[in-house]
């Protein structure tokens, strides 16, 4: 409810990457008050995240050909 239509978008074509590489889907709930907390709420995880599962699979953290993906995606 809090993100602009372009976030919007971008979710849904990372839901739709994931769902590509058969990956399951998975939704939280933050619990930052302010939408300004929020936004380094969700920045801080995605790091956490992207990292930590780049590391697991062996993959290097600073290239992502999906992120590419996305900005071309977004870009149209």
């Amino acid at each position: 409810k809090l993100y602009n239509t372009q976030n919007t978008k971008r979710m849904e074509i990372t839901r739709q990457v994931t769902k590509e590489q058969s990956y399951p889907d998975l939704s939280i709930s933050l619990g930052a008050k302010t939408k300004f907390n929020e936004i380094w709420e969700l920045i801080i995880i995605g790091c956490f995240v992207s990292y930590h599962l780049a590391k697991m699979h062996g993959a290097n953290p600073s290239s992502n050909e999906y992120v590419d993906r996305l900005k071309s995606e977004l870009a149209k």
